[in-house]
């Protein structure tokens, strides 16, 4: 199935429901005009006047509804960020405790955004696709009904309409969700995603143990060697390189170990091809898996079952891949990726970073070929260090890389210093969206 311009995932979901009419709340109103809703929303309840917080029931089509909690900016009054917060998900024994409303509370108070959660459905027999269908089907409604728009300019005579802009953040599954929306909502001359804040994502499901280690191998080597040498450019302090995975190294780790996300996996993926699929692990749109699919398609995964994909798997080198396409309107939206040092995860979000300054830089280039951008950027005078050099700074600017802490999972009893991560997430988006 199709959604979007050509991109092959999860299907179209919208859904024109029966109008309601929204019950007005005063923190809300500049946003929520009293009026009769056509999209999708079956139910609005509960008002909690302490926080300003309202509740929207989503309708997905036959697959029952969604949950969207809606808080009011601390300050009302005047125009604010729309966010959207995707919860954390059930991994890990550091989940269980997590509090997901003392992290957007957290969020609120820094981004004095309008911060909308969106519940999706996962765990307890709900798998996938059904959160990517849920986070798609909650971003369609806040996009037809929060807007954060300009008012229209005229120019020449010409009426412009402004888009809207949102930001989505979230970690863990939540992060991988958030990842997946930045990367596929964020089209030109549309209302999109502009900024993601993403901690200790799952963006690959693929996790090593179903691959040998193999180096990545590019489709385009001159652009391999173009990247690497300005990678060699950069005289900036890097972390020393580990001599073992760190899904490997920290896979005890206690919070959140290797065997706990083996663990989420069997029980969120029906079947090992659910988990190849570039919705579910985002980082695959960027190059290919490193495995071969199971040949056994009819092989369903059992809660508490043993991993029987492991042993099917055939290690494949990886390729990259040209994302966002090139005759594609898709752009990628500025990032904020937060990956705690001693987690299985760090090696697959420090990857991930790689290889969206890496796109950067190609669409940089390819922008470098039109005279025109040359003459702006007055590059033509520019040795080709130089040149290089500020494409790697305008990818780093772009596409931030943070390490706040040991382990680094947001609302944990055990980690007090996550908050001021968040704060600082919440300061990135009131400068990104402001």
């Amino acid at each position: 199935m199709v959604r979007g311009r050509g991109l092959v995932g999860v299907g179209h979901l919208k859904q024109r429901a029966q109008e309601v009419v929204w019950r007005n709340n005063p923190a809300l109103g500049y946003l929520l005009p009293s009026r009769s809703w056509s999209c999708y929303s079956t139910v609005v309840e509960r008002a909690n006047t302490e926080r300003g917080s309202q509740e929207v029931h989503v309708n997905c089509r036959s697959n029952g509804h969604i949950k969207l909690n809606i808080h009011a900016p601390l300050i009302a009054g005047q125009s604010s960020p729309v966010i959207l917060y995707l919860p954390t998900g059930p991994v890990g024994t550091a989940s269980a405790s997590i509090d997901d409303d003392q992290v957007i509370a957290a969020l609120s108070a820094a981004s004095n955004a309008t911060i909308v959660r969106i519940n999706y459905r996962l765990g307890k027999g709900l798998r996938y696709p059904t959160p990517i269908h849920d986070v798609l089907a909650g971003f369609d409604w806040v996009k037809e009904n929060l807007s954060t728009a300009k008012p229209s300019a005229t120019h020449r005579g010409r009426s412009i309409r402004s888009m809207s802009r949102y930001g989505v953040c979230g970690q863990l599954v939540g992060g991988s969700l958030a990842t997946m929306l930045a990367l596929t909502e964020s089209r030109l001359g549309e209302s999109r995603i502009a900024a993601a804040a993403v901690s200790n994502p799952i963006v690959d499901w693929v996790f090593p143990e179903n691959t040998e280690e193999t180096e990545t191998t590019s489709m385009d080597d001159s652009f391999e060697r173009s990247y690497n040498s300005m990678k060699a450019m950069a005289t900036r302090s890097k972390k020393a390189k580990k001599l073992s995975s760190s899904w490997e190294t920290y896979k005890d780790e206690q919070s959140l170990s290797s065997e706990s996300l083996l663990s989420a996996r069997r029980q969120f993926f029906r079947k090992p091809a659910s988990y190849f699929d570039s919705f579910a692990s985002p980082i695959l749109f960027f190059r290919s898996p490193g495995a071969d699919v199971p040949r056994d398609e009819n092989v369903f995964h059992e809660d508490e079952g043993d991993d029987n994909d492991v042993s099917s798997t055939t290690a494949r080198r990886k390729a990259y891949k040209a994302f966002p396409p090139t005759a594609s309107s898709l752009i990628l939206p500025e990032m904020r990726i937060s990956i705690g040092e001693e987690t299985p995860l760090y090696d697959q979000g420090e990857e991930l970073v790689k290889l969206l300054r890496r796109s950067i830089i190609r669409i940089r280039e390819g922008r470098a070929g039109n005279q025109a951008m040359l003459d702006r950027f007055e590059e033509e005078e520019l040795d080709e260090t130089r040149k290089k050099g500020r494409a790697l700074e305008e990818a780093e600017q772009r596409i931030e890389f943070h390490m706040p802490g040991r382990i680094s999972i947001w609302g944990s009893p055990s980690e007090p210093q996550w908050r001021n991560d968040v704060m600082e997430v919440g300061a990135w988006f009131r400068r990104v969206l402001g």
